[in-house]
């Protein structure tokens, strides 16, 4: 009984001290905040650059921003026509950015 009581108010004064510290809070809300846009570059969506020839006319030589989209593939199949992300197979740290002609 007294030994549960006494790791539980520790317990209760290690927290009231930490969480009472601004630079735990300003440290734990950035962790947080990665942590929240990690998964959502992961699992929802991603933003790249797409540059070259290959594109054109939907994307321009220059390079055009595109927002990536992780859901609809996950629930959709891939069609002809749709533009599509992967890693490059001569170099696998690049990105291509290619169109689908067929299924």
């Amino acid at each position: 009984g007294g030994e549960a009581m006494s790791k539980a108010s520790l317990w209760a004064a290690l927290k009231e001290s930490v969480m009472g510290n601004e630079a735990i809070k300003t440290l734990a809300g950035c962790f947080y905040f990665g942590a929240t846009i990690h998964c959502a570059r992961e699992y929802i969506f991603d933003i790249t650059l797409c540059s070259g020839p290959s594109m054109l006319p939907t994307l321009g030589v220059q390079g055009n921003i595109v927002l990536l989209d992780a859901i609809t593939p996950k629930m959709h199949q891939i069609q002809a026509g749709d533009i599509v992300i992967a890693t490059s197979p001569n170099n696998p740290s690049n990105s291509i950015c290619k169109r689908v002609c067929g299924v």
